[in-house]
């Protein structure tokens, strides 16, 4: 499970939209945390440059509870970030629903969509499973537990 990521300093949030400008350098994908609660229980959002379908670990959505990272979205969708440049990025979750989708330059993909009951709120975070990358205009909004 990915390692190298930050957490804000915020009060946890149960419902959030996180907006922000990504960028790959060198490497293929960069993360999203989301419903972090302590180290070992968060979920986050695995954006590549890989299609979830050829590397099941990479563009989709996972879940961390206590152990190893379980995917917990469809394999089907394309890649994400298949370039280093800026991309636009919006991350929604909803911890009444469980719901939790992604857009890229203001596209969802199925492989970014998923539903997790286990965690309802939770911290936001940002970093990489252990790539290097670039992120600014961050932008986090919702509703704190």
């Amino acid at each position: 499970r990915p390692t190298k990521f930050a957490i804000a300093d915020t009060e946890p949030y149960k419902k959030v939209t996180v907006e922000l400008e990504m960028r790959r350098q060198g490497g293929k994908s960069l993360i999203i945390v989301y419903g972090w609660q302590d180290p070992n229980h968060w979920n986050y959002a695995h954006i590549s440059a890989d299609e979830g379908k050829k590397v099941n670990v990479h563009n989709g959505m996972f879940h961390v509870f206590g152990g190893e990272r379980v995917r917990i979205s469809s394999l089907e969708g394309p890649n994400s970030l298949p370039n280093e440049e800026w991309t636009p990025v919006k991350l929604v979750f909803d911890g009444e629903t469980g719901r939790c989708y992604v857009e890229v330059k203001g596209k969802r993909n199925p492989s970014l969509e998923a539903v997790d009951l286990s965690l309802r709120w939770g911290k936001i975070g940002l970093g990489s499973f252990n790539e290097t990358g670039d992120f600014r205009n961050l932008k986090i909004t919702g509703t704190h537990r």
